[in-house]
C-alpha cells in the first residue's frame, strides 16, 4: 500500500480556526460511519480514491478525534454524547435521551439503515452485520419500544426504495456491514461501497439542503481524546469545495452540530463540543441555492450571477474582466459551453490569486452543446465561495 500525500487539489484548502457561523437548518442530514482506520491510511492512500475525490470536492477536517476504544462507545458518542460502555457489549443498554428521542421531539423523522442486519431491531450479531456498530439498539427506550425500533432500526435494503420513492427521513443513518466499512475487508472494498452509494445521494432531490458526514469509529492508535485520528469528511451544497480545517474536532462536534442545525438540546458531552459551523460559513447568496437536479431549472440568472462573481475575483487578483459569449442575455437552453467559459475565468483567477485550481466531477471538456447540470452550477458556486474566502 503507498500512502501519499493528497492531491495538490487541497491546496486550495483554507486552515482556518471556527468562523462561529450560524449552521443552516438543513432538511436532512446524513451520517454514514466506517470502521477502524487512521486518517493517514485513508487520505492520501491510493486505495481510497473514491473518498480522496469526495475532500477534494467538498469539506475534510485534518485534526479529527475518536473518542475512545472499541467501537461501540464511539456510536455511544455519536448519538448520546456520551460513551455509557467500556466495550462493545451485547445487550448493555443506556437509559439516557439519544439524539434519535432530541430529533422526534422536534417533530422531524429519523431512520437508521443497517447493511446486512436480517430483520428489523436485531439487538445480536447476524453474518456481517454487528450489533456493536448499531448504537440504537443500546438505548433502552428504542428497543424498549418494540414496534418504534422496528420502524426505525431498518435493514439497508429499505434504503434505495425509499430514497427512490423520495420517503428519506430528516436523519438518516447508514452502518455499512464489516466487509463494506472496511473492517473485516480491504480499503479497497469500502471505498467502493461508498463510491456508489454517495453519488446516489448527493445526486439526488432528497439532499436539497442538506449535509452529509462521512466519518471512522475510530483510529488504530490512542491519539486524541483516546480514540485515534480518524478522516472526517463534510459533504454539503453549503460546504466549498476543498475546504481544509486544522480545527480539532472529535466524534461530539458531529453531534452537536447536528443538534445545533435543528435546535436541538445538546446531549453529554456535546454541550461543551465546538460544532463543524466553519464547514458552512455564509458567503454572498445565490438565485435557488442550492440548485437541486431534477427540482431547480437551470436559469440564466444562475450564469449572470457567477459571472459578475467570476469577474469581481479578476479583477482582485489584477485580471481584466472575462470575454463571454452570448455578452447580453445568456441564451437558452443554457449550455455546456457557459460551463466551460466560467470555469476556464475562474481557473485563471485561481492562477492569479496563487491557488491550486478546483476539482470538478467532470474534469474533461464536456461537449458544448449538451444542456448544463445543476450539479456543475453548484460546484461552480463552491469553488466561487472558496475563492472569495481568501
Amino acid at each position: 500500500m503507498r500512502v501519499g500525500p493528497l492531491s495538490v487539489c487541497l491546496a486550495l484548502a483554507v486552515m482556518a480556526t471556527p468562523a462561529h457561523a450560524q449552521i443552516p437548518t438543513f432538511t436532512r442530514i446524513f451520517v454514514i460511519v466506517m470502521e477502524n482506520h487512521e486518517y493517514g491510511s485513508v487520505i492520501g492512500n491510493d486505495a481510497t480514491p473514491y473518498q480522496n475525490r469526495l475532500a477534494q470536492q467538498y469539506g475534510l477536517a485534518t485534526n479529527a478525534f475518536a473518542i475512545t476504544h472499541p467501537s461501540l462507545p464511539n456510536y455511544m458518542a455519536l448519538t448520546g454524547g456520551q460513551t455509557f460502555f467500556t466495550t462493545s457489549c451485547q445487550g448493555c443498554l443506556a437509559s439516557a435521551t439519544s439524539l434519535a428521542d432530541t430529533i422526534e421531539a422536534s417533530g422531524r423523522t429519523w431512520r437508521a439503515y443497517m447493511e446486512s442486519m436480517p430483520t428489523p431491531c436485531l439487538t445480536g450479531d447476524s453474518g456481517r452485520y454487528a450489533h456493536r456498530h448499531n448504537p440504537f439498539v443500546h438505548f433502552a427506550g428504542i428497543v424498549g419500544d418494540g414496534t418504534r425500533c422496528a420502524e426505525h432500526v431498518v435493514p439497508f435494503t429499505a434504503f434505495q426504495s425509499d430514497l427512490a420513492s423520495s420517503q428519506l427521513p430528516n436523519f438518516v443513518w447508514i452502518t455499512p456491514d464489516v466487509c463494506s466499512d472496511s473492517h473485516d475487508c480491504p480499503l479497497e472494498t469500502g471505498d467502493t461501497w461508498l463510491a456508489g452509494l454517495i453519488p446516489a445521494i448527493v445526486g439526488s432531490p432528497a439532499f436539497a439542503n442538506s449535509a452529509l458526514f462521512l466519518l471512522w469509529d475510530e483510529g488504530t492508535t490512542s491519539a486524541g481524546p483516546g480514540g485515534g485520528h480518524v478522516a472526517l469528511t463534510v459533504v454539503s451544497p453549503f460546504t466549498p469545495s476543498g475546504f481544509q480545517s486544522a480545527h480539532t474536532y472529535d466524534h461530539y462536534s458531529v453531534l452537536r452540530t447536528i443538534e445545533d442545525a435543528w435546535g436541538l438540546t445538546p446531549l453529554g458531552n456535546s454541550a461543551n463540543a465546538e460544532p463543524l459551523a466553519e464547514f458552512f460559513a455564509a458567503d454572498g447568496a445565490f438565485t435557488d441555492d442550492p440548485v437541486i437536479a431534477g427540482v431547480t431549472p437551470i436559469r440564466a440568472a444562475h450564469f449572470a450571477e457567477l459571472r459578475i462573481r467570476v469577474d469581481a475575483l479578476r479583477a482582485r487578483f489584477g485580471l481584466q474582466p472575462a470575454t463571454w459569449g452570448d455578452s447580453s442575455v445568456l441564451a437558452a437552453p443554457i449550455k455546456a459551453s457557459h460551463i466551460n467559459e466560467l470555469r476556464t475565468a475562474l481557473q485563471q483567477a485561481y492562477v492569479a490569486a496563487g491557488r491550486s485550481a478546483p476539482v470538478y466531477t467532470d474534469p474533461a471538456i464536456i461537449e458544448a452543446s449538451s444542456p448544463a447540470t445543476a450539479l456543475q452550477v453548484r460546484e461552480l458556486r463552491a469553488a466561487v465561495r472558496a475563492l472569495e474566502r481568501t
